[in-house]
C-alpha cells in the first residue's frame, strides 16, 4: 500500500477542513423525499369544528364546539399579555367590524332599492322575490344579532306577513268547512 492510500484510510472519509472526500457519502440513499401534506376533507373539519367539548374556564365546567374553546383560550392569553396573540385578535376585530360595515351598506342599499325608494312597491308579496326577501332578512338578523334593537323593521314585516297569512289560511279553512256543512245538508 502507499502512503497517501493509508493517509485517507487513517485521516477517515474526511478532508482536513471537515468535508467530505470524493466517493464518500455519510447519504448513500439520497435526500429523503418531500412528505406530502395530507389533504383533509372540508367536511372533516367542519365536523372536528363543530363536536362538543368540556372545558374549565374560572373552575366553572362548560360545554362548547371546539371553535368556541379555541377562541376562548385565545382571548384568555392575549388578557393574560401576550402581545402576539393580542394582534391576533384585533386583526379578527377588525376584519370582523369590516365584514360587518360592508353587510350594513348593502343591506341599506338593498332596502332603499328595493322598498323605500322603489316607486313601484306595493307589498312584500307582490314587489320582492323570494330571493329578495329571504336575502333582506337573513341580513336583518345578523346585523340585529350584532345591535340588538337597530334592524328590528323587516323583522316585524316578517311577523306581520306571517299573521296575514295564518289569518288567511284559518279563513279559507272556515270557508271550505262551512262549503262542506252545506253539501251535506
Amino acid at each position: 500500500m502507499t502512503d497517501s492510500v493509508k493517509n485517507e484510510e487513517a485521516e477517515g472519509p474526511r478532508d482536513a477542513r471537515g468535508r467530505w472526500r470524493k466517493g464518500h457519502c455519510p447519504n448513500p440513499k439520497g435526500r429523503p423525499r418531500k412528505r406530502k401534506n395530507p389533504s383533509y376533507n372540508p367536511g372533516d373539519i367542519h365536523h372536528f369544528m363543530n363536536t362538543q367539548v368540556e372545558l374549565t374556564v374560572g373552575g366553572e365546567v362548560h360545554q362548547m364546539d371546539r371553535k368556541a374553546a379555541l377562541y376562548s383560550k385565545m382571548f384568555e392569553t392575549a388578557m393574560k399579555g401576550r402581545v402576539s396573540m393580542q394582534r391576533h385578535l384585533m386583526s379578527l376585530f377588525e376584519k370582523s367590524e369590516a365584514e360587518l360595515s360592508e353587510m350594513r351598506q348593502l343591506y341599506n342599499m338593498y332596502l332603499h332599492d328595493w322598498i323605500l325608494d322603489n316607486p313601484d312597491f306595493k307589498s312584500v308579496d307582490e314587489s320582492l322575490t323570494q330571493h329578495q326577501w329571504n336575502l333582506l332578512l337573513t341580513m336583518a338578523a345578523s346585523l340585529n344579532h350584532r345591535h340588538p334593537g337597530q334592524f328590528e323593521e323587516l323583522q316585524n314585516m316578517q311577523r306581520e306577513r306571517q299573521a296575514l297569512r295564518e289569518i288567511k289560511r284559518s279563513r279559507s279553512d272556515w270557508i271550505l268547512s262551512g262549503k262542506e256543512r252545506t253539501q251535506e245538508d
